[in-house]
């Protein structure tokens, strides 16, 4: 069966690191032949081709020419004419489309009658507020199937675009990527005490991720708590993402409220080295389908507070978590205070989170059902 797989990012958020995760296992299936094609060069763009048979458009890998290409009609048309070339010589059975996001080479695919399904990593406002609606709805009717990476994500899309072709595959984590050791420690490397409580997110500063609400939380609990040892950490982001008037917008929140207690840090490449220094884990989103961040934390056994929305409880049920209510600091910071009052109750809920994550969100879990779904979508 020859797979291609078209990845409309390949940077370090959740739908490439997923193709990441579970695709080196199909990859070296008997009979199985994987072609990745990357609508975007990024930064995980160099591990896709260590990984992978991978292809990019050229012009894309050099961010200057990129910025002059764009401006001229003849970009699309010349990475379209690539793209054709690529599809006609590998001729796949399957074409495997990683996200909802708009991006020529997917239309393209939709199209022109090809077998393909879309893996959905997206949900409500993303959705409902889709800079190319007509795409979106055109996408989700002609395909073959459709994955949902969980199963709020699938019902949404069921009752979204009135389509039953839809199957659950949980996002997962592939735990070989954390078998490596590591000298350095994150408490040392930013000063932070053995004695501090480190609660700590990971992920681009954004407002569908909450990160207002988490400095809000803090803010809160400091307040009641003058003399607490806690340290409120976000980890994410890069100096290009960083530069946007919301992230502005949380520092100035950090700087007014006099605290130096929370901290923005940038993106780090030992995310192992984070979770075993963490205290407790923050999911404030105000949207998330299923974070993989989330996973990372309840694979480590680090207590893990989540929002109500979306997918998130949906983890964090049976007892593995704690929810608050989404878009409001006040829950939050209430969750910090149980932390402070009881850290058993948490520690227990961690033990119960690594164990659903072995069951049910590490790659090995999840891989026997993604592979016979792919496989039997080979075109007659």
């Amino acid at each position: 069966m020859k797979i291609l797989v078209l990845s409309h990012q390949s940077n370090k958020s959740g739908a490439p690191r997923l193709l990441l995760n579970i695709f080196p296992k199909l990859n070296k299936e008997e009979n199985v032949e994987v072609l990745f094609v990357l609508n975007k060069y990024q930064e995980s763009a160099k591990e896709f081709i260590e990984k992978f048979n991978t292809e990019y458009f050229y012009i894309d890998k050099y961010k200057f020419a990129r910025k002059i290409f764009l401006r001229l009609s003849l970009y699309n048309s010349t990475k379209l004419w690539w793209f054709k070339r690529i599809l006609k010589n590998f001729n796949p059975d399957l074409v495997y489309i990683n996200t909802t996001g708009y991006n020529l080479l997917a239309e393209y695919v939709s199209k022109k009658g090809f077998n393909y399904l879309v893996h959905v990593h997206e949900t409500d406002d993303t959705i409902t507020k889709h800079p190319n609606t007509a795409y979106l709805e055109a996408l989700m009717k002609s395909a073959s199937l459709i994955i949902g990476c969980s199963g709020y994500v699938s019902k949404f899309i069921q009752g979204k675009f009135n389509v039953y072709n839809v199957k659950t595959i949980y996002e997962n984590i592939d735990i070989h990527r954390f078998s490596y050791k590591t000298d350095s420690s994150f408490r040392q490397l930013y000063n932070f005490s053995s004695s501090d409580v480190l609660v700590g997110v990971a992920g681009a500063p954004q407002f569908r991720k909450g990160t207002d609400l988490f400095i809000k939380a803090a803010i809160l609990f400091n307040q009641r708590h003058p003399d607490n040892n806690f340290k409120f950490i976000w980890v994410g982001g890069t100096t290009h993402t960083n530069k946007n008037e919301y992230y502005k917008f949380c520092m100035l929140l950090i700087e007014k409220s006099g605290f130096n207690n929370i901290q923005l840090i940038d993106q780090i490449d030992d995310i192992q080295n984070l979770y075993s220094a963490l205290d407790l884990f923050v999911i404030p989103s105000r949207e998330d389908p299923f974070p993989l961040a989330m996973l990372e934390a309840m694979y480590f056994k680090v207590p893990v507070i989540g929002s109500s929305a979306s997918g998130i409880p949906e983890a964090l049920s049976d007892k593995c978590g704690i929810v608050f209510d989404s878009g409001n600091e006040q829950s939050l910071s209430d969750v910090f205070e149980r932390f402070l009052e009881d850290k058993r109750e948490f520690i227990k809920y961690s033990q119960n989170a690594y164990n659903k994550f072995v069951e049910s969100y590490s790659t090995e879990a999840v891989y026997p059902d993604f592979k016979k779904t792919i496989l039997k979508l080979r075109q007659n």
